[in-house]
């Protein structure tokens, strides 16, 4: 066989080679294929059963969000307000981180979170809250500032969700603010007695029966108190101005720096005690309590209806 023969013998040897080769890669891209594609189906099957099995937390209990109302958004199917998250460096919400990172208001706070951990873990001779108030003592504190809404606080919003939807919670206790509350020259004492009224009902609602109103108003009522009187600097500039607040508020502490609430119209004699308000009433580390109450139901939240 000449060379050139053997040449071309050669490189015919090595096309066919060369053609089996890409055969058998086209083969085995054939068989891969199929595999992939259920791969990929069994990801987005469980990609979306995640989804829908997602933590429903807002956060951690030991925290506190800040919602504002979606302009122009209709409320969700169940009726709920839609808000969306509002930045800390947002100016309705810098006062709030301001005033609850430090100041009394912050204390007070941190007493909600110490009243939600009751809620949650109380356990009393086998005898715990019920679900729905354990559930609701989960979600962090929540406020909504511009809402419209006539309370003071309430139960129940919806996130606005990422494809135009809504994510209703209606587990979250919430407090409604002012837009700006910056404006409020007197915003320690609102909030120190909207988050206390809240803590207090927390606990209060594990009660067989709603709670006398004059028990909450009242705690409320000395949280404000303390809060106009707390000091957060040197001198008469650390404290709230004597002209801040509603006239409501500055009634209040007037008449408690007065002893109006001790003291008869003479301003001598005692008043009578109030014990007949609240007779009848057990508070809820009563051992019978939860045994008192239907399954999933629910005792009345008594709202505030203090001016502000």
């Amino acid at each position: 066989m000449t060379p050139a023969r053997r040449s071309e013998k050669a490189r015919s040897e090595k096309a066919r080679s060369e053609k089996a080769r890409s055969e058998k890669a086209r083969s085995e891209n054939r068989r891969r294929r199929p595999a992939a594609k259920t791969m990929a189906r069994w990801a987005l099957a469980g990609a979306v059963v995640l989804g829908c099995h997602r933590d429903r937390s807002l956060g951690p209990p030991d925290s506190f969000t800040v919602y504002a109302p979606v302009e122009g958004a209709a409320r969700s199917p169940a009726g709920l307000v839609v808000v969306s998250s509002v930045a800390p460096d947002d100016p309705r919400a810098a006062p709030l981180y301001q005033q609850l990172m430090a100041g009394f208001s912050g204390e007070v706070l941190r007493t909600d979170y110490l009243a939600k951990q009751l809620v949650r873990d109380a356990n009393v001779g086998g005898k715990r809250f019920p679900d729905v108030d354990r559930a609701e003592a989960a979600q962090p504190t929540a406020f909504i500032v511009g809402g419209p809404v006539a309370d003071k606080a309430g139960r129940g919003l919806a996130l606005k969700g990422t494809f135009g939807g809504a994510n209703e919670h209606a587990d979250i206790a919430w407090i409604a603010l002012p837009a700006y509350p910056d404006q409020d020259r007197a915003l320690p004492q609102t909030l120190a007695g909207l988050i206390g009224y809240e803590a207090a009902a927390r606990v209060a609602a594990g009660a067989p029966g709603p709670p006398p109103r004059p028990l909450l108003e009242g705690y409320a009522g000395a949280l404000e108190v303390i809060a106009r009187e707390w000091r957060m600097g040197e001198g008469p500039a650390g404290t709230l101005p004597a002209n801040a607040g509603t006239s409501a508020q500055r009634a209040l502490f007037a008449a408690v720096r007065e002893n109006r609430y001790v003291l008869g119209a003479d301003g001598r004699r005692a008043r009578r005690p109030t014990s007949s308000r609240i007779r009848g009433w057990r508070p809820p580390c009563s051992i019978g309590w939860p045994s008192r109450r239907r399954s999933g139901a629910r005792s009345p939240r008594p709202r505030s209806t203090r001016p502000s």
